[in-house]
């Protein structure tokens, strides 16, 4: 039912960084709107809400599940802990409601990803009898750290991969913004916009007040958010420009400028 549902149409992804309080949103009325977690208690002061909702994170989705504001989107789930979210987490009713994407790495690898090591082990042992037996094909002798090494990356490039089909999963990347995006072209836009995606914890966390009880965010993240968000964006403008979608940082100040950047009310000039 979503695919290429707003094809050809430009799509805002909303991160909750504090920005969003200098934004403008009631521009954003007649838009095609992805939020993500809290965002919809800032749209509650403008009277309309994104027609959808990401939440990608476990603690977000238990804390989130009964609030009244989140219904009035369409919510889309993905567990990082859970190959199948639906499973042990709700009621028949919200899995009746919700929108449930499996991770992509997940549903490819979750049974190899504990056995990577032993499997570059198992190689390493074995290869020097293969190129033995298949002398023409010899090659540079390769380390068992390189084998190691180059099987990891193979699985970091899985899962770093934009998902173009989100009945095959979704890619979670490191942060719930990279699910909005493929969500926004699995419905055909042709440009997104991100908005709210600061990229900066060096003063205020999001666009709202928060209990710092409830703050989840991994404190690896919160002190380089760059350093594990750009190397995804890479990968996503590369995807995107593929297949002639365009991928902008309209977010107002921020330090995400890995991502082409617009100024957001120059979208909405005559």
């Amino acid at each position: 039912q979503l695919k290429n549902k707003h094809k050809g149409a430009r799509i805002f992804c909303l991160g909750n960084g504090p920005s969003i309080k200098k934004t403008d949103l009631s521009l954003l009325k007649n838009e095609i709107v992805i939020g993500s977690n809290h965002i919809n208690k800032i749209f509650a002061d403008y009277g309309f809400f994104p027609q959808y909702c990401c939440i990608t994170d476990r603690k977000r989705i238990l804390e989130l599940r009964g609030d009244e504001l989140l219904k009035k989107s369409t919510i889309l789930v993905a567990d990082h802990m859970n190959l199948s979210p639906q499973a042990d987490l709700f009621t028949n009713q919200e899995k009746a409601d919700y929108i449930f994407l499996l991770q992509r790495s997940k549903k490819i690898y979750s049974p190899l990803h504990p056995f990577l090591p032993l499997l570059a082990n198992t190689y390493h042992a074995l290869a020097p009898i293969y190129y033995k037996i298949t002398p023409h094909k010899k090659r540079r002798p390769q380390t068992l750290a390189d084998r190691k090494a180059e099987l990891i990356r193979k699985f970091f490039a899985e899962r770093s991969k934009l998902s173009f089909d989100l009945t095959q999963g979704v890619n979670l990347g490191e942060s719930v913004i990279f699910t909005t995006i493929q969500l926004a072209a699995y419905m055909g836009a042709s440009e997104i916009y991100l908005l709210g995606v600061d990229a900066d914890y060096s003063k205020e966390k999001y666009c709202f007040k928060i209990d710092e009880s409830k703050f989840y965010t991994n404190s690896n993240f919160m002190n380089d958010p760059l350093g594990a968000i750009n190397p995804f964006f890479e990968i996503f403008k590369k995807d995107l420009a593929h297949v002639d979608k365009k991928l902008f940082n309209a977010t107002i100040g921020g330090k995400l400028d890995s991502v082409e950047r617009k100024d957001f009310y120059s979208l909405f000039e005559k």
